[in-house]
């Protein structure tokens, strides 16, 4: 490590926040596969939480676009921060995304290929799932009422519904990822937030 202050420091939960997903040290472990720009962030400030902000995706879409804008933490940034996304299903996997722009209900596919998908392993240390190159379907939420990472051959890497109770997760072209919940297929989420990372 570089110098004394180079961990992640994670900010913004309420003293209250039960259901916390991520962790100082998985968060210190993705942070070699971010952009080198992003790599530099020593502080990510939680930007929407199931726990303190409700089950939707509406929000969570206001919220990552509040969080890109500046939002009060000094200059503006375009709309195309880097958001990460880390879930926790019901049968306790973390596991998520890392997404080149804040999602947002837009046409088409979009995002590039900084996106990665990621699952923290049962005994210590994550899987990350690069991507591969073989498509270009990163992030979909075309019709505002879901979210889906990675595609091809009818299969998302990730994908969550609307009321953020549900997902899927299946081996996807994009990613070349293995499925990332407890087990392949649907799951159901216990709790979701999505991360800003400050620069």
């Amino acid at each position: 490590m570089d110098d004394t202050g180079s961990t992640v420091q994670l900010a913004g939960w309420r003293d209250t926040t039960t259901a916390r997903v991520l962790d100082e040290t998985t968060a210190e472990q993705l942070r070699n596969f971010l952009p080198p720009l992003q790599r530099e962030s020593r502080r990510w400030r939680l930007a929407f939480s199931t726990d303190q902000h409700g089950m939707s995706l509406r929000t969570l879409f206001d919220r990552a676009r509040a969080a890109a804008s500046g939002h009060g933490h000094g200059h503006a940034h375009h709309g195309h921060t880097p958001v990460l996304l880390a879930i926790q299903d019901s049968h306790g996997a973390v596991f998520g995304a890392f997404l080149s722009e804040p999602p947002a209900h837009k046409k088409g596919y979009y995002g590039n290929g900084s996106c990665f998908l990621w699952r923290k392993r049962a005994h210590g240390g994550i899987n990350v799932f690069l991507a591969s190159g073989r498509n270009e379907f990163y992030m979909l939420s075309e019709s505002g009422a879901d979210l889906a990472m990675g595609g091809g051959d009818g299969h998302f890497g990730l994908w969550i519904d609307s009321d953020l109770n549900h997902g899927h997760s299946d081996p996807c072209a994009t990613f070349d990822n293995e499925a990332l919940a407890s087990t392949p297929g649907a799951f159901d989420i216990f709790a979701l937030e999505l991360w800003h990372l400050e620069i």
